[in-house]
C-alpha cells in the first residue's frame, strides 16, 4: 500500500524522573537540595537534547517533493510560495505558512488545496488535533477534491476502523470519477484507493475481492514491486502457488531488497501450519542466498520459531564472521542466547548493539526485559533506568512502555506499572513478545480472560516470539482453570 500520511502520535508525559540516591551525611538541606536538582538535570538533559535533534530531524522532512510531489513535476517548475510557507512553518509562523499555501494554490490550479498541505505539515510534527481540523475544513472548503477523504480512509484503516475506512474509500472513489483537474493526482489517488480497498478486504480475509482489487492496482503501476507483492500474497491464500510465485519473483525484479520470492513462500507457508511447506521453502531461499543478510535472518528467524537453536546459531554466525557490527544479527544472535538461557551473552551482544546504535529502541527493550529476570538488584536497577530512558525518548512508542510496565510490576511498582501499560496499549503496534507480556500482567492480576486472548493473539502470529514455549504453557495452564 503506498505510504499514507505519517502515523500521528499524541503525547504523553514521562512517567518518572531519574532516581537521585542521596548521599549519607549530605551538608545542609539548601546544598543537597542544589545536588538533587543538578542530577535530575543531568539526567533529562539526554532526553530533551534527543527530543529537539527529534523535533528537528521532523521539520527537515517538510520539502516541497513531500507536499506536492504526488501532484505536480518539480524537475521544470519551482514553486517560490511553497518554499515561503515552509520556512514560516518551520519558524511557527503557522498563519504566514496558511496564506504563503493559499496564494501558491490559487496561482496553480494543479497544487492541493492548501488546508491539504498544511494538514500534511502538522502531520509530520505530530499535530493530530490541528490534522483534523484542517482535513473537515477541507472537506467544507473543496467538497469535490478526493484527497482528504482519502487521507481520512487511511488514518481510519491504520487505527482499526475498518468499516469508516471502507466507506471513506468508496466516497474518494465516488469523487474520483468525476475529478478532472489534475491526472497526476487522479493515478495517484487511484492508486491509494485500489490499496487501500484491497487493504480492507484483506482485513476481512475476502481473497477474491482483494485479488481483482490488487490485479488492478498492479495492471495501474506495472513498476510498483509492493503491488506485485501483495497480489502474489493474496493469490497464495486463494491456493494459486504458481501465480502466486511469479508474483513475488516480479516483485524481487523490480525492488531486488524485497524478500526471496522462497521466503515469502515460507512466511506463507508457516502462517498456514505447513511447516514442511515452509522448511521446504526457507531451505531453498538460502541455498540460493547464503551471503544475502536479509535472506539468512528470515531463515535464522524461522528456524527460531521451530526451536531449532543450534541451527539457528550457525547461520548467525556465519552472518557475524562476514559482518561482525550487523546491528540485526547481534539481535538475534542476543535472542537465541537468551533462549539458551546464557544470559550473560546474550547481554554482551545488546550492549554491543547499544554501543553501534545507541537510540536502538528493540534493543533497549530486550536488555531492559533481560536484566530484570535477575535476582542481582544492581541488574535490576539497570533494567528500570534502561526502560525509563527508552520511554523519555520514545514516549509513544508501545513496546517501550510495556518494557517498563513489566519492569515496574516487577519491581513492586504497581500503580505506576499500570500507567505505563495503559499508555503501551494505547499507542498500539505491539510485538509479540510485548503481547506476552501484557498477557503475563494480566494473567497475574487474576484477568484471566483478556490474558488467554493476548496469548492466543501472540501464538497465532507467525513473527518471530522469543517466548513462545512459555506463552504456550500458560496459555495451556490459564485454559485449563477455566
Amino acid at each position: 500500500m503506498p505510504k499514507p500520511l505519517m502515523p500521528l502520535f499524541q503525547a504523553h508525559p514521562h512517567y518518572f524522573p531519574a532516581r537521585t540516591r542521596y548521599p549519607v551525611g549530605s551538608v545542609n538541606v539548601v546544598n543537597q537540595g542544589l545536588t538533587v536538582l543538578l542530577f535530575s538535570l543531568l539526567a533529562l538533559l539526554p532526553s530533551l537534547v534527543s527530543a529537539q535533534q527529534a523535533a528537528t530531524d521532523r521539520l527537515s522532512q517538510i520539502t516541497p517533493a513531500f507536499l506536492i510531489g504526488e501532484a505536480v513535476s518539480l524537475s521544470n517548475q519551482s514553486y517560490p510560495d511553497i518554499d515561503n510557507a515552509i520556512q514560516r512553518f518551520r519558524n511557527g509562523d503557522l498563519q504566514g505558512a496558511q496564506l504563503f499555501l493559499e496564494k501558491a494554490a490559487e496561482k496553480y490550479p494543479n497544487l492541493p488545496p492548501a488546508e491539504i498541505t498544511l494538514a500534511k505539515m502538522q502531520s509530520v510534527v505530530r499535530n493530530a488535533k490541528a490534522v483534523h481540523v484542517l482535513l473537515e475544513s477541507a472537506v467544507t472548503k473543496h467538497p469535490n477534491d478526493p484527497e482528504a477523504y482519502l487521507i481520512l480512509a487511511d488514518q481510519a484503516f491504520s487505527g482499526g476502523r475498518t468499516t469508516e475506512a471502507n466507506v471513506l474509500y468508496e466516497k474518494t472513489e465516488e469523487l474520483l470519477n468525476k475529478f478532472d483537474k489534475n491526472t497526476k493526482r487522479k493515478r495517484n489517488f487511484t492508486i491509494r484507493v485500489l490499496a487501500g480497498r484491497a487493504a480492507v478486504a484483506e482485513r476481512r480475509r475476502q481473497w477474491e475481492e482483494a485479488a481483482g482489487l490488487l490485479k488492478q492496482w498492479a495492471e495501474l503501476a506495472p513498476e510498483n514491486a509492493t503491488a506485485h507483492q501483495r497480489y502474489g500474497i493474496v493469490l497464495f491464500r486463494l491456493k494459486k502457488p504458481a501465480e502466486a510465485f511469479g508474483q513475488f519473483k516480479k516483485s524481487r525484479e523490480l525492488n531486488p531488497k524485497a524478500p526471496h520470492p522462497y521466503v515469502l513462500v515460507g512466511k506463507l507457508a508457516a502462517q498456514e501450519g505447513d511447516s514442511e511447506k515452509a522448511r521446504e521453502a526457507y531451505e531453498k531461499a538460502y541455498a540460493e542466498e547464503k551471503s544475502n543478510t536479509t535472506t539468512a535472518q528470515a531463515y535464522a528467524e524461522w528456524l527460531i520459531q521451530e526451536d531449532q537453536l543450534d541451527n539457528a546459531q550457525k547461520v548467525v554466525s556465519d552472518l557475524l564472521k562476514g559482518d561482525p557490527n550487523s546491528i540485526s544479527s547481534l539481535t538475534l544472535s542476543s535472542i537465541i542466547d537468551q533462549m539458551n538461557g546464557k544470559s550473560e551473552q546474550a547481554e554482551k551482544s545488546l550492549q554491543k548493539v547499544l554501543t553501534l546504535a545507541p537510540g536502538n529502541a528493540s534493543a533497549t527493550n530486550l536488555l531492559a526485559q533481560l536484566l530484570i529476570e535477575r535476582d542481582d538488584p544492581s541488574a535490576r536497577d539497570r533494567a528500570l533506568s534502561y526502560a525509563q530512558a527508552n520511554v523519555r525518548k520514545y514516549p509513544n512508542n508501545g513496546p517501550s512502555n510495556i518494557t517498563l510496565a513489566w519492569v515496574l510490576y516487577k519491581l513492586g511498582h504497581l500503580e505506576q506499572a499500570n500507567t505505563a501499560l495503559n499508555a503501551g496499549i494505547r499507542a498500539g503496534g505491539l510485538s509479540t513478545d510485548s503481547t506476552y507480556l501484557v498477557a503475563r500482567y494480566l494473567a497475574e492480576n487474576g484477568k484471566k480472560e483478556h490474558a488467554i486472548k493476548a496469548l492466543t493473539q501472540a501464538i497465532g502470529k507467525s513473527s518471530l516470539l522469543i517466548h513462545r514455549k512459555e506463552a504456550k504453557e500458560l496459555l495451556a495452564k490459564l485454559e485449563a482453570e477455566k
